[in-house]
């Protein structure tokens, strides 16, 4: 079997409307068994990503963990990334898909975070970004153009007004 880098696949994108249904919730041993599955694909991207960055810079010494640590937030942002534009096409945030994708980049206990708006914010600090999402109901993002979780947070904020 042939393992190395360039033949190893990537993970498939965290589906953002993904809803478990209570009769379809798996045992504690099958749960177990996904996040095993989940974790090993994580950390295989990570590692191809870790190889590749070091490759890239010729391989010097004393810079694995920086390697190592660039692939995590890379593996993270793109998860994001793909959420966001699954997001675009199928709609509404929902609780399951954001611990879904909180899961998926190594948020810690994200099935205890029962807030889409704690979950964002756990999600953008797991991204290295400032956890900016709804911090101002009257002037969202002013300072954060470039946020991927800008337009969810203007249609958040509109909903309040509307609803609220």
């Amino acid at each position: 079997m042939n393992t190395s880098p360039e033949n190893r696949r990537l993970p498939l994108p965290i589906e953002p409307n993904d809803e478990i249904s209570p009769k379809a919730t798996p045992s504690a041993q099958a749960c177990g068994e996904r996040w095993a599955e989940e974790s090993q694909k994580r950390h295989e991207w990570i590692a191809v990503a870790a190889y590749f960055k070091a490759e890239k810079r010729g391989f010097v010494p004393n810079h694995d963990w920086e390697d190592w640590f660039e692939a995590e937030l890379d593996y993270a942002k793109r998860q994001v990334q793909d959420y966001l534009i699954l997001l675009e096409e199928d709609g509404e945030v929902t609780l399951v898909g954001l611990q879904r994708l909180a899961f998926s980049i190594g948020v810690e206990h994200p099935d205890q975070i029962h807030s889409k708006t704690d979950l964002i914010q756990a999600i953008q600090c797991a991204c290295q970004l400032l956890p900016c999402f709804r911090i101002d109901a009257e002037d969202p993002c002013s300072q954060f153009n470039d946020c991927q979780w800008r337009a969810e947070c203007k249609k958040m904020i509109a909903d309040w007004k509307r609803y609220g």
